[in-house]
């Protein structure tokens, strides 16, 4: 097997992507989604980090698109996916030692709208660019748990940790807040998880849903400032009792408090660029009129296929909103199919015979037109519909299909695919499940049908595939990753204390602690007495190997951040998967 690399990470020379939009800027950056940070560190220590740029692994796109009056905007999509509790679906699942959790990814959607070209007091070509971004984060449920293998097939039986203290749980949402509102530590802080998770009696789910609220409120306690809550949303029984549109409908309606009150970052931003006519900036600056006040994180066991489809329709409001704050009009100007149906009162349409073309009569003046009626009517109707804010919540989603333009919502589900295939496919092995059900945002011409006995089937035969590769392949890939991310060093690099001496440092200060401040100093001598774990203050680069060259011939290599998650599964197989391509 091997270690891939080509088509599911990226990178950024002009600006700094690890952390949402504007990014640091300052030299630092947000080390939990620099996935080549211990391979880079020999090159960014001797001040050469143009050699060697940050890599993220995850998926990022941009599109420049026109909307129904032709302003032009770009649109730019982001995933990163955490490296801090990283490997595959039954070795890294829950939290950690170091207050992460498995296939966690932090997403975002960015637009803004081009043009506005002026020239700066130096003689330099300057854009005033309007943007608005939004970020949500999905993940594995963030407590201690893990599941039993019995057989090859059939659900696995979950566990969750019975003296859990929760202690990992509120230092992995404390970080969160420090993240999210460094420059203003005391500023209320909302993080609203939608679980996703199965919560019917007689599930095994039940109990990792009861424990993760369990969790929550432990972890509420614990911080200051912030406001954590529990949406329960069994999408799998929604969905059997209401059916797609329904759930869908279900969602906004549960969720729309929540998007009203985090809202979402906009503002604008200058790019100067050199009077010359080169194509690379120059210059950047940035100012905000509204900031995003919280964040929402979706999840079902695992941040998979439920995830996948709950954050894509919960992200579908926050667009047209976004849309709507940078004076963009998305209204299709042609009428939805079938709106013959539904002609004012005393017209009719009838098809040309000759030219095949339809033509509209007005009984009530008795005229005849080509031109559509509905060109002062629906669309007029749409666009005062979509004037009003957070129109999408109040709507059905064949309202949102039907009268916003396809080409925006079609690029944001083919997007929201291919991202959900690939953390699948670097998760578990195998393509994501229950993705037919995103097509319900394109017109129903543009719906590819297939059966419903079909579709289980096919999700069927991915769940025997997925449990197949988990317990026969996953422990190579596992190896390869953490050889990649520089975990267990020393195990996999013996001789490389002789040729590049470094030492473990657990106590280098860091932008992303998730201690309360004040009480570093304390934890960290706490800790120096535990039993060979990683200090509580360690860094993200600290937890996965991050090392420091020195003059000593001594190594430290950090433990495993899940090894009390697989020291506590002695039954688990050890587990590899084969290579995956894109």
């Amino acid at each position: 097997t091997e270690y891939a690399i080509d088509g599911v990470h990226f990178y950024c020379e002009t600006l700094d992507v690890s952390c949402p939009f504007p990014g640091k800027q300052s030299p630092g950056y947000c080390t939990e989604f620099v996935w080549n940070e211990w391979l880079s560190l020999p090159f960014w220590n001797q001040g050469l980090s143009h050699f060697c740029p940050k890599l993220f692994q995850g998926f990022a796109e941009s599109r420049d698109m026109t909307d129904s009056e032709g302003a032009a905007y770009t649109y730019a999509h982001f995933c990163r996916r955490s490296r801090l509790h990283p490997g595959t679906r039954y070795l890294a699942r829950g939290i950690n030692s170091g207050a992460s959790c498995g296939n966690e990814i932090e997403c975002e959607l960015l637009i803004w709208r081009r043009g506005g070209k002026g020239k700066s007091a130096g003689g330099s070509e300057e854009q005033d660019l309007p943007f608005t971004s939004y970020v949500w984060r999905r993940g594995s449920v963030p407590i201690w748990w893990g599941v039993d293998i019995k057989n090859t097939v059939g659900e696995a039986a979950i566990w969750v940790k019975q003296d859990d203290s929760y202690q990992h749980t509120a230092r992995y949402f404390r970080r969160l807040r420090r993240q999210y509102v460094a420059e203003k530590p005391e500023r209320q802080y909302s993080v609203t998880c939608v679980n996703l998770l199965r919560c019917a009696p007689g599930r095994s789910e039940l109990t990792l849903s009861e424990g993760f609220q369990k969790g929550v409120r432990s972890a509420n306690k614990m911080i200051k400032n912030m406001d954590l809550r529990v949406l329960n949303f069994d999408w799998h029984a929604n969905t059997k009792a209401l059916g797609e549109t329904g759930t869908i409908k279900g969602l906004w309606m549960s969720i729309r408090s929540m998007l009203k009150e985090v809202g979402f970052n906009s503002g604008s931003f200058k790019c100067a660029q050199a009077g010359s006519g080169g194509s690379a900036p120059r210059a950047f600056g940035f100012s905000f009129d509204q900031k995003q006040q919280g964040v929402l994180r979706y999840n079902c066991a695992d941040s998979l296929d439920r995830t996948n489809v709950a954050s894509f329709f919960g992200v579908v409001p926050v667009l047209m909103q976004q849309c709507r704050k940078l004076g963009l009009d998305l209204v299709k100007k042609n009428l939805p199919e079938g709106a013959e149906l539904s002609l004012p009162q005393g017209w009719e349409a009838r098809k040309d015979q000759v030219t095949g073309k339809t033509f509209y009569i007005d009984h009530n003046t008795k005229t005849t037109t080509w031109e559509c009626p509905f060109d002062t009517t629906l669309v007029k109707d749409a666009r005062e519909m979509a004037a009003e804010p957070w129109w999408v919540l109040d709507m059905e989603v064949m309202d949102v299909r039907d009268n916003i333009c396809t080409e925006l919502l079609s690029t944001l589900m083919e997007q929201f695919k291919v991202e959900g295939d690939m953390n699948a496919m670097l998760y578990t092995g195998s393509r994501a499940m229950h993705s037919a059900i995103l097509q319900q945002i394109l017109p129903e011409p543009m719906q590819k049908k297939s059966g419903s006995t079909s579709s289980t089937a096919n999700n069927a035969l991915l769940s025997v595939k997925r449990r197949y590769l988990n317990l026969v392949h996953d422990g190579h890939r596992q190896q390869q990753i953490e050889m990649f991310l520089g975990i267990h060093a020393a195990r996999f690099f013996p001789s490389l204390s002789y040729f590049a001496p470094c030492e473990y440092n657990p106590d280098k200060a860091h932008p992303d602690s998730d201690v309360e401040e004040g009480d570093g100093a304390a934890e960290r001598g706490q800790n120096a007495g535990n039993s060979g774990g990683p200090s509580d203050t360690a860094t993200a680069s600290d937890l996965l190997g991050g090392m420091e060259l020195k003059e000593t011939v001594n190594f430290q290599s950090s433990k495993s951040l899940d090894d009390s998650v697989t020291e506590s599964q002695d039954n688990l197989i050890d587990f590899d998967s084969p290579a995956i391509t894109t």
